[in-house]
């Protein structure tokens, strides 16, 4: 059995740049820290959401189970010392490794009720059992990795879009080093 895949992706703002930011926009440490919390709060909530639509769509799906495993840590993200995100991107299913090992024809289903091999299709869950119907036909095999991949894009580009919002389009890209810094790029 393959370890189960997990991950946290983290966006962190240093002192420095936050005093950085503070001098540049006339505002007090406090204020650019209020700032900096609200343009990361608005970047966690738009991430989650496009990271819920990801896992809804391409997350192999037999049962449902593995989705919503990893629906419910995606939820415990959190924003830590008004400076970090912390986007938790993992599961305790004890399957999810195996899953995340297989290839995309291995996932994939187009309504049926059989497996690949010709076998009816089983699946056991929360103590039931029975057949079940396959229809998952955008499910991607190594799922983890594409979903740490989506999810950083979609945490970045968020957080352009969280940043002018808050600081609006008369700054332009003025400040954007100091953001891709927080990103660690």
């Amino acid at each position: 059995m393959v370890a189960a895949p997990a991950s946290e992706t983290t966006l962190k703002m240093s002192k420095d740049v936050i005093s950085y930011l503070a001098g540049r926009l006339q505002l007090s440490y406090e204020e650019t820290l209020i700032l900096i919390t609200n343009i990361l709060q608005d970047t966690l909530d738009w991430t989650i959401i496009d990271v819920e639509a990801w896992i809804k769509e391409f997350v192999p799906k037999r049962t449902g189970q593995l989705q919503d495993n990893l629906l419910l840590n995606l939820q415990s993200s959190f924003i830590k010392n008004k400076t970090m995100i912390r986007l938790v991107l993992k599961t305790f299913i004890d399957y999810a490794g195996d899953v995340n090992a297989y290839s995309d024809a291995q996932v994939q289903h187009n309504a049926t009720w059989f497996e690949h091999s010709g076998a009816r299709a089983y699946a056991y869950y929360g103590g039931h059992h029975g057949p079940i119907f396959l229809d998952d036909p955008e499910a991607v095999g190594g799922f983890m990795s594409k979903l740490q991949e989506f999810a950083k894009g979609r945490c970045l580009f968020n957080l352009t879009k969280a940043q002018m919002k808050f600081m609006g389009s008369r700054f332009g890209g003025k400040y954007q080093s100091a953001f891709e810094q927080m990103a660690g790029l």
